[in-house]
């Protein structure tokens, strides 16, 4: 445990000299907030993909009882949960 926490602190610039401890400090954070814009970004992303039913082929019945049909294609929102849950069972690439 000890090891993991000295790492940790390594990782984090401790061993650098004052000004480029500064300048990692500030790259950490410029990070974690690109990092935070990005889920943001991901969590509220509601665009469309249209997708036959053949290119459904290995999805769960059940969540395609709830995505809307337009012309014979299924409407899924292009969002991770559709993917982890369902898409990812699809036999189509």
């Amino acid at each position: 445990m000890r090891h993991f926490r000295l790492a940790f602190f390594e990782r984090n610039g401790i061993q650098l000299p004052e000004p480029d401890r500064k300048l990692a400090d500030l790259l950490n954070k410029k990070v974690s907030l690109f990092k935070s814009l990005f889920d943001k970004n991901i969590a509220f992303f509601t665009d469309n993909i249209l997708i036959t039913e053949a290119g459904l082929k290995g999805a769960p019945a059940s969540s395609m009882q709830n995505w809307r049909k337009d012309h014979g294609q299924y409407i899924v929102q292009a969002n991770t949960p559709n993917y982890t849950d369902n898409l990812k069972f699809a036999e189509s690439d």
